[in-house]
């Protein structure tokens, strides 16, 4: 179901009494947050409103073209937390859960009445005061695109790209199960407004850096399968990090590979970060509801594709969730349930 047209009137009036506006988005952004920070920056700053756009991680390189001259810079708590507080609104885009805002939590609960959310995820908290929220939407970039259509602002070319990259990225290149009429309706209108996708394509997957190859090569050789098959698990520890010349932001993705293997139902990756709790990503054909099992632990996301926060080490953490997905497939063998935890 769509937004209703009259909240999205609502948070744009908050927008438009607003004249400095700051855009946030979830750590380790990817393609959807990135390229609806874009849109939104572009298309307000032509509408008259000084903006800043931060990003609580830093960009990953594949998005670096795609980002081009467009600025989005890295949060910076002594200066960002002060720019939050003055800020006339603020918009959290691709997310609604506090889990994935860790960074700006504090300043974005005083600012809270200021804020307007626009996320297409099942796993939701109290983060804004707006909300322009629908989980049957393909991407954040195609709710912002809607958004804007509806209160008939123009959308710079830079924002079309970014809406475009947001979609496509999001539904896998329109391969996912999320590729709906509406979202290629809308990937449409685009491409009639001048959005040349194979452009944007070559920008962001054919420009990958040695070391992200070297770890998508780490990845899979240390694949993982169990449940006869269903379930694949990789592991990326700082070592891992270390011998490739990577980081974090170079694993954006991996988590897919394992799917093109006909037997895996669910896909795992585990990433050990320079400090804090185990990244788990977690990837499903649908036999198993991930959103519901990464929810249950503190994490969310969606039906098919979420993530969460385990704690170190690594071996603790691969084997809490190789026992939980094991049970989910041992309950349904032909399906899988996720099971009730205590």
């Amino acid at each position: 179901m769509s937004v209703d047209e009259g909240l999205f009137r609502q948070a744009g009036a908050l927008i438009d009494r607003a004249n400095d506006v700051l855009i946030l988005s979830h750590h380790r952004p990817d393609g959807d947050a990135i390229g609806s920070m874009m849109a939104v920056g572009a298309t307000l700053r032509r509408r008259g409103k000084r903006v800043g756009a931060v990003s609580l991680d830093p960009i990953p390189q594949r998005y670096a073209g795609l980002v081009g001259d467009e600025p989005i810079e890295l949060w910076d708590p002594a200066v960002h937390a002060e720019q939050a507080d003055r800020a006339d609104a603020i918009l959290v885009l691709d997310t609604a859960s506090w889990s994935q805002l860790e960074a700006a939590r504090d300043p974005l609960l005083r600012a809270r009445g200021r804020v307007v959310v626009v996320d297409h995820h099942q796993t939701r908290d109290e983060v804004g005061g707006v909300s322009l929220i629908d989980a049957t939407a393909a991407a954040t970039g195609l709710l912002v695109y809607e958004w804007f259509r509806a209160l008939d602002w123009p959308l710079p070319r830079v924002a079309l790209d970014g809406l475009f990259a947001a979609l496509a990225t999001d539904t896998g290149w329109f391969r996912f199960s999320n590729t709906d009429a509406r979202a290629m309706g809308v990937a449409a209108e685009l491409i009639r407004a001048g959005v040349e996708g194979h452009r944007l394509y070559e920008a962001i997957y054919w420009s990958d850096s040695v070391a992200r190859v070297r770890l998508q090569t780490r990845a899979l050789a240390g694949l993982e399968l169990h449940a006869g098959g269903r379930l694949a698990v990789m592991r990326l520890d700082q070592a891992c990090f270390e011998a490739c010349q990577a980081s974090p932001a170079d694993s954006e993705d991996l988590i897919n590979e394992p799917m093109r293997i006909g037997s895996v139902h669910v896909s795992v990756l585990l990433i050990e970060p320079p400090e804090g709790d185990i990244r788990v990503s977690l990837r499903s054909k649908g036999q198993v509801d991930v959103a519901a099992l990464a929810g249950a632990l503190g994490g969310g996301g969606h039906t098919r594709a979420a993530g969460l926060r385990l704690p170190g080490p690594m071996v603790d953490a691969h084997a809490k969730i190789l026992g939980i997905l094991r049970e989910a497939l041992a309950a349904d063998p032909g399906g899988a349930q996720v099971p009730k935890r205590p």
